[in-house]
């Protein structure tokens, strides 16, 4: 390698930053895990530069402007001391690096079966169907990191979207469930307060905020059940009904 080579290739090493052809990535992993001391990371506005090593997030790097230039060295950032290759006297830093997509991001479809859930005032077990859009957006980086990612490189969008979908999934059934219980309220009773229902899940998501995410908006929300599993409901609403008549017809009598 010739001269011109050698300082070429320092350069580039010592310059870290997301590359253009990869912006619309919601996750990237820098593919290089060894980064030499004083290195410069740029960050920009709408991301945030993640430490992870050895299953544990080390430390966030985030930036105010448009993109902000930081010196990579323990003496200014006090958490990369805990990735010191002692190895090499202390010139390099032992990490897998991430850059999280912090913008928000838009009109992303889910649908499809929440699986079996009793419904608490009927005594049914049916199967009910959401389908709409939502917007969401990585409000923590380190559980987002930690949660999904780990010592993982996502080779693009869909693995990331397909588990937060997955994740917003659970959480719509477990919000439909405690919904039901907490107004006494039975799935035929729910089905039509679709826009409620799209309100509570931005306000209320549990197993996103878990994993770093913020729901910011529900909408084209619709909630249905099978035809079978409708009649079954109703089948079971009209004897209830008619149990409780008989039970007021006895208790008339016995006055």
């Amino acid at each position: 390698m010739g001269i011109f080579d050698f300082v070429k290739k320092g350069v580039q090493e010592m310059l870290i930053q997301r590359p253009d052809a990869q912006k619309d990535l919601i996750v990237f992993k820098h593919p290089e895990n060894t980064i030499p001391n004083y290195a410069q990371l740029t960050v920009d506005a709408d991301e945030a530069a993640v430490f992870f090593r050895d299953g544990a997030v080390i430390g966030t790097l985030r930036t105010a402007g448009a993109g902000q230039r930081h010196t990579l060295s323990s003496q200014n950032i006090p958490f990369l001391g805990r990735l010191v290759d002692q190895v090499t006297g202390g010139n390099i830093f032992l990490t897998d690096l991430f850059f999280v997509t912090m913008r928000p991001i838009y009109d992303q479809n889910f649908g499809g079966e929440l699986g079996s859930l009793e419904d608490p005032m009927l005594g049914e077990m049916v199967t009910p169907r959401i389908y709409g859009k939502f917007a969401f957006q990585i409000t923590d980086p380190q559980k987002f990191i930690l949660n999904y990612v780990g010592v993982r490189a996502p080779s693009g969008n869909e693995q990331v979207l397909a588990w937060v979908k997955q994740s917003f999934m659970t959480t719509v059934k477990t919000v439909v469930g405690q919904v039901m219980v907490n107004e006494q309220k039975s799935m035929l009773q729910l089905m039509p307060l679709q826009n409620q229902l799209a309100r509570t899940f931005e306000q209320y998501a549990p197993d996103l905020e878990n994993i770093g995410v913020k729901i910011l908006q529900v909408s084209d929300f619709n909630l249905n059940l099978s035809d079978d599993d409708e009649e079954t409901l109703k089948a079971a609403q009209a004897e209830i009904g008619a149990a409780k008549r008989a039970a007021r017809v006895a208790q008339i009598g016995i006055a």
